[in-house]
């Protein structure tokens, strides 16, 4: 029995050694190393996409803040250290093409209202039978000009 609990227990250590790295978001040094321990852990090919990532849930907290009107000061380094605590390389990057699929769709959303304030703009009634020529408008703006013209000559 001693012996299978123990064998379990290498077993355990053997696998978390062995598991990809986690940020650890404790101090500014741990966070550091831990980010850079996580990008080595990564392919050469996903370390560019872990780097882009990393930025854009940067921007992603700076924007929350900025259009969630949250009290100050809250700074988008404590956001992002919450959202990437504990977290590997692959899960950041998943959380970053998360956050780029939501904002394509609050885009694609802005966009089709746009068109639909357009559309409704094209269908508004045509003024058909306004002529400038027939405006007391245009007949004191002539008038005017007329004055002025005559006032200066004299």
């Amino acid at each position: 029995m001693r012996r299978t609990i123990t064998l379990l227990v290498l077993v355990t250590l053997l696998l978390a050694s062995c598991s990809n790295p986690r940020i650890d978001t404790s101090s500014k040094d741990s966070m550091k190393s831990s980010i850079e321990k996580v990008r080595q852990s990564l392919p050469e090919d996903k370390r560019g996409e872990f780097d882009e990532a990393l930025s854009i849930l940067y921007m992603s907290q700076m924007r929350n803040i900025l259009t969630q009107g949250m009290p100050l000061p809250i700074y988008p380094e404590q956001k992002l250290k919450e959202l990437i605590n504990g977290k590997t390389g692959l899960e950041i990057i998943a959380s970053a093409e998360d956050i780029k699929r939501k904002l394509q769709e609050e885009r694609k959303k802005h966009i089709l209202q746009e068109i639909k304030k357009l559309e409704e703009k094209k269908h508004l009634p045509k003024m058909t039978n306004f002529s400038w020529l027939n405006s007391k408008l245009f007949e004191h703006v002539i008038t005017s000009k007329n004055d002025n013209i005559m006032t200066r000559k004299s």
